[in-house]
């Protein structure tokens, strides 16, 4: 019996380890991709004047990926790793410099007509989170953006906990993820979850690619995640993973294995097949070494310290791209090509697995719509496997040609989830988010009583005596500039480092820009007011200005007129932080603004008359009037003869100095509170469009591909292409492409 009970245990291990009986994902259509003679250049000037020098990043890439067979992308530091897979995404961030060409079939359907948004999760090098939402609630979030409406809460928390059961997050589930300021989940788990979130969706992804998932991480922690990885791909999905050099343990995870230096393909094929056919070429690996190790060294030009190495290394190279090449042309059975009257030819024809025999059917996805998906069938009387490309029959029937795609593909975006759906979800994301931030919450509450404490010291009891006008407008002038200066500095911080969240958010979930400014508005609102509330309070009641002519309704209007010019100081932070390319533009250009706005502040005199117009766009200005009007009209001052106000004499030969006479000198006579409340709420509206619509032209452009003069595509019209060179660059969404 005990030989049985271990038959048994090494059939058990034998299963799992090559996933026989593992079915796809619910909704998984696993698909072949295949890309040939893709081009990647990059112009350092102008390419009008044909004078620019061009860098080549890809040059001729070919290759394929399987589904449920792990594919490696290997290579050294900028060989175009990550930029292979930008182009296998469509996601090369689009620019006029750059020029990309070659074809790309997912499925035997065209990259630019196949719905990458619904079927392609890319899980980028590097993942930014929102740190104070727990795991469970990033996936939720995902899920209720993602989903389709008619599936209901509960549903979307089972799918969310089977989620994060598949990749090992149940544990974490209700821990906040966390950043460099904030205690959260490891880094394994955070990639882990990066995968989670680009899975969730109606329709499970078909390709997964990712771009070096085992960077920063330890070796137990990287060999988690490739664990993940390998169990995501026996479940028949293609899996693609850019990759530096793994540990062996990791290396021994893959299946196939792309090797890239300097953008070139050293070698395509078998992981099992790569060091004999590089033993042939004369680079024989030495026993008990790491193979990944020995082929980064092999292919690297790095370490050259004269010139004759580096020629040598040259010549190397180019004989193993040259080898490449031929392997590729040569073995056509690897190519999509539609033959024997249409039913296709099968990929592995005179292939050989392993051991020499055709590969058996753990080694494919098990699932009849799986088989059928990507065009595998079972050989009569042979009772295996062999994968062959669907007709086109059946992919025209499936997807509806071109145009039909893309009209669908459209409708069922805006389908998913609507305005009002995008802005609940987004809007408890952001309540979260600015609540939850303790560190925060206690800053602004020791600021609004330090820093109201302190000025109160300063201007303590100003009373009512002519000598108070000159401290009270000093007091008027610093409490409106310290209320703008923290609303804007706390803005632009914030949205500067959000935009390219929300960024490759709305790329990945499609929600609207409104949606989004609305929530992250309504939410900070009171979080927000914090400041302003006990700051303002505090200085009023110990500077004094409490007076008994006014009562409470003067104090409202005082705080309502902080309410209001933090609210508008903080919308120019925004607009800042969203023009700004950088936090350190962002750092840079929100003081200087709220400068400008102080000089404009209307205290001054000498304000040249082509600038004296600017004072309609300064919160500060209107916050100072604001407060002067409040404060100063229907109050009397006691002269005492003494000169004032820049030289200003007020009433000596009166018994009393009314305020209106202080607000003429200060040109505010005749305003009312109203005007300045007013103004203030255009700003905030003002400047919440502009944000709205910069916002709204941020979402990423990337470049399209140009099938060029390829065999295996038509060329593009010229339409096209002059649309592609017209593209607008927006270098700040590269997701950490190794372009050199």
């Amino acid at each position: 019996m005990h030989w049985l009970n271990r038959c048994w245990l090494l059939v058990f291990l034998l299963a799992s380890r090559h996933g026989t009986g593992a079915s796809p994902l619910p909704g998984a259509e696993p698909h072949h991709v295949v890309w040939e003679g893709v081009n990647l250049e990059v112009s350092s000037n102008k390419p009008s004047d044909g004078s620019g020098r061009r860098t080549a990043i890809l040059q001729g890439v070919s290759g394929h990926a399987l589904p449920g067979r792990l594919l490696a992308i290997m290579g050294p530091s900028g060989s175009g790793k990550s930029s292979l897979l930008n182009v296998l995404t469509g996601r090369v961030p689009a620019a006029r410099q750059k020029r990309l060409e070659g074809t790309v079939e997912v499925g035997k359907i065209p990259l630019d007509d196949f719905d990458t948004q619904r079927y392609v999760a890319y899980v980028r090098q590097e993942q930014d989170f929102y740190p104070f939402l727990t795991v469970r609630e990033t996936l939720l979030l995902k899920a209720g953006l993602r989903l389709d409406r008619t599936v209901t809460h509960a549903q979307k928390e089972e799918i969310v906990s089977a989620t994060m059961d598949k990749l090992g997050l149940s544990r974490s589930a209700e821990t906040l993820v966390g950043d460099l300021k904030t205690p959260g989940i490891s880094g394994g788990e955070k990639r882990r979850l990066a995968m989670g979130i680009q899975m969730i969706g109606l329709e499970a992804p078909s390709v997964i690619l990712l771009d070096e998932p085992t960077s920063g991480l330890d070796s137990h922690q990287a060999l988690q995640v490739m664990s993940t990885v390998r169990d995501l791909c026996l479940e028949g999905h293609t899996v693609i993973v850019a990759i530096h050099q793994p540990r062996s343990s990791i290396y021994a995870l893959f299946d196939d294995l792309l090797l890239l230096s300097d953008g070139r393909v050293m070698y395509h094929g078998s992981m099992n097949d790569v060091l004999p056919r590089l033993a042939s070429l004369g680079h024989k690996c030495p026993s008990n070494f790491n193979p990944a190790d020995f082929m980064v060294d092999l292919i690297s030009a790095a370490d050259c310290d004269n010139s004759g190495e580096m020629q040598a290394k040259v010549e190397v190279l180019g004989k193993l791209a040259e080898a490449a090449k031929k392997d590729w042309e040569a073995n056509s059975a690897l190519r999509l090509r539609d033959s024997d009257g249409g039913e296709g030819r099968r990929w592995w024809e005179g292939g050989t697995g392993d051991d020499g025999e055709e590969r058996e059917s753990e080694d494919v996805p098990q699932s009849e719509g799986a088989l059928r998906s990507v065009g595998v069938r079972r050989e009569e009387g042979r009772g295996k496997l062999a994968v062959v490309p669907a007709s086109s029959l059946t992919v025209s029937e499936a997807w509806g040609g071109r145009r039909r795609t893309r009209r669908k593909r459209k409708r069922r975006r805006r389908a998913v989830s609507g305005w009002g759906t995008q802005f609940g979800l987004l809007l408890r994301r952001s309540w979260k988010q600015a609540t939850r931030d303790k560190f925060a919450a206690v800053a602004r509450v020791a600021m609004g009583f330090g820093l109201g404490g302190m000025f109160g010291s300063i201007f303590w009891k100003l009373g009512l005596s002519e000598s108070s006008i000159s401290g009270r407008i000093s007091l008027y002038v610093n409490v409106a500039m310290n209320v703008a200066m923290l609303g804007c500095i706390r803005a632009l911080q914030t949205l500067a480092v959000e935009t390219r969240v929300i960024n490759l958010e709305r790329m990945d979930e499609g929600y609207s820009a409104s949606a989004y400014l609305a929530s992250k508005i309504l939410a900070e609102m009171p979080t927000d007011a914090v400041f302003p509330l006990i700051f303002g309070t505090v200085v009023y009641f110990m500077a004094g200005l409490n007076s008994p002519l006014g009562g409470g309704l003067k104090l409202t209007r005082y705080l309502a007129t902080l309410l209001l010019q933090a609210h508008a100081s903080s919308a120019v932070g925004l607009m800042v932080g969203c023009l700004s390319p950088s936090m350190e533009a962002a750092n840079l250009l929100g003081p200087a603004v709220m400068v400008i706005s102080l000089m404009l502040s209307g205290v001054h005199d000498n304000i040249p008359p082509y600038l004296a117009k600017l004072k309609t766009f300064s919160t500060v200005n209107w916050g100072v009037q604001g407060i002067v009007t409040n404060e100063m009209r229907d109050i009397k001052f006691i002269p005492d003869g003494k000169v004032l106000l820049n030289g200003w004499k007020l009433g000596t030969k009166k018994q009393v100095i009314p305020g209106e006479d202080v607000m003429g000198k200060m040109g505010f006579e005749g305003e009312g509170l109203g005007k300045p409340l007013k103004r203030l709420v255009q700003l905030s509206f003002g400047c919440h469009l502009v944000t709205l619509a910069t916002l709204m032209a941020g979402v990423p452009r990337f470049q399209r591909l140009d099938a060029g003069c390829s065999e295996s595509s038509p060329p593009r019209s010229t339409s096209s292409s002059r649309n592609n060179r017209n593209a607008s660059t927006l270098a700040a969404t590269s997701d950490g492409a190794e372009e050199r």
